[in-house]
């Protein structure tokens, strides 16, 4: 979460392919030239650009990194992103929800990125963002079933309204034990929500 001026914010989640140390490193200066990369410039479009010729130059094909941006503005009730290979994030308003899809893929796959769309939404007052990584979705209960995002998508449907963003997590994470009954944890999980209420 990185704020730009009172009205706009960036909002970004990112998971490294493989795992140890050489994983680590390749996120940490990931994280590192992003946050460079928006001092100079906010264009979605050319931050993703950038950020996939430093994870090809680093990872040299043998990482990627699935990353997903967005841009809120609370004056114009906009939310404006580009999703590289991530899995879905999803708004819910209006008893809907809508797939962050538009984008890219993973970040370092290409050298020069073959495609790249951004996606704008409305963000207005009691909308939810939730973003997660794909160890959420991919969690198995006993019998060998993924947890999936249609549950979690009628978690949050259910709960949404009724808890903070935070205690909203605590719910999931919750159900999330109780889901998978001891199966161990196929990889981390990391969720990020955002909520617009009005002042």
């Amino acid at each position: 979460y990185i704020s730009i001026n009172e009205h706009e914010s960036v909002i970004c989640m990112a998971d490294v392919s493989g795992k140890g140390m050489a994983a680590a490193l390749l996120m940490s200066n990931f994280q590192a030239n992003l946050r460079v990369m928006l001092k100079y410039s906010h264009s979605l479009k050319d931050v993703v650009t950038e950020l996939n010729k430093t994870v090809s130059k680093s990872a040299k094909g043998e990482k990627f990194i699935t990353f997903f941006i967005a841009k809120v503005n609370s004056h114009s009730q906009k939310i404006t992103y580009i999703n590289a290979g991530h899995n879905h994030p999803f708004l819910f308003n209006d008893n809907k929800f809508t797939l962050l899809d538009k984008g890219t893929v993973g970040l370092g796959m290409f050298d020069d990125l073959p495609f790249i769309r951004q996606g704008e939404e409305d963000f207005t007052p009691g909308s939810l963002l939730l973003c997660y990584t794909d160890g959420v979705v991919e969690l198995e209960n006993p019998n060998g079933e993924d947890f999936g995002i249609e549950s979690l998508m009628e978690l949050v449907k259910k709960y949404q309204e009724v808890f903070t963003m935070k205690d909203l997590h605590m719910v999931l994470m919750d159900a999330f034990d109780q889901f998978r009954a001891g199966v161990p944890y196929p990889d981390d999980l990391t969720l990020m929500s955002l909520k617009l209420i009005d002042n």
